[in-house]
């Protein structure tokens, strides 16, 4: 167990260095695809049991495109030490390509969250607390299934005009990383 904390943290570490900025800064094609990753721990208090760290969420991001406006995203997720039956593996998080159709005009497809929960306003790395299950469970189809992690695979469109954007989507309805069971379509539009 120790020895996969510590091989995540040295990884984080290492993808995170001067060295590996510099050699992002040096690519000279917007092209290519860029990493970002960052990493939360937790520390249970003793006097609540034995005293443990996990690691609460390491997520690493890739995101790219082969041409001007088109683009992608890529998202793993891995976490340890938290008692929770999605411990100790990496999935899947988001997986997903933005093409721009007009002028305000976009389509994604792939896996990711679909436009109605209120975690697509704050991302993980501003959260003023650092578990926000309930408000998940609370606004998100299957969000308190483990593997789906909220998301969902589907196609979205987004159009932005004078400060509002308006998003609907259509989506598999059974979590991501999970098999559909019968219960889909979801059907999902938000205005904002």
């Amino acid at each position: 167990m120790r020895s996969r904390i510590g091989l995540v943290v040295l990884l984080v570490f290492v993808l995170t260095s001067p060295a590996a900025f510099a050699a992002g800064a040096a690519a000279s094609s917007p092209y290519l695809p860029v990493l970002s990753s960052y990493i939360q721990f937790r520390y249970t208090d003793p006097s609540k049991g034995e005293d443990a760290w996990a690691i609460r969420r390491f997520k690493a991001m890739f995101d790219g495109g082969p041409q001007e406006g088109l683009h992608y995203h890529v998202q793993f997720i891995y976490k340890t030490n938290l008692q929770s039956s999605t411990d100790d593996q990496i999935y899947l998080q988001d997986a997903y390509v933005v093409a721009p159709a007009a002028r305000g005009l976009a389509f994604k497809v792939g896996q990711f969250i679909p436009p109605f929960g209120l975690e697509r306003f704050e991302p993980d790395w501003d959260l003023d607390l650092i578990d926000r299950t309930d408000l998940t469970n609370r606004m998100v189809v299957n969000g308190n299934l483990g593997k789906s992690f909220a998301r969902d695979r589907g196609v979205e469109g987004d159009f932005s005009r004078g400060g509002w954007t308006f998003s609907a989507g259509l989506f598999q309805g059974g979590g991501a990383n999970m098999n559909g069971k019968g219960n889909g379509p979801l059907g999902v539009a938000r205005l904002s």
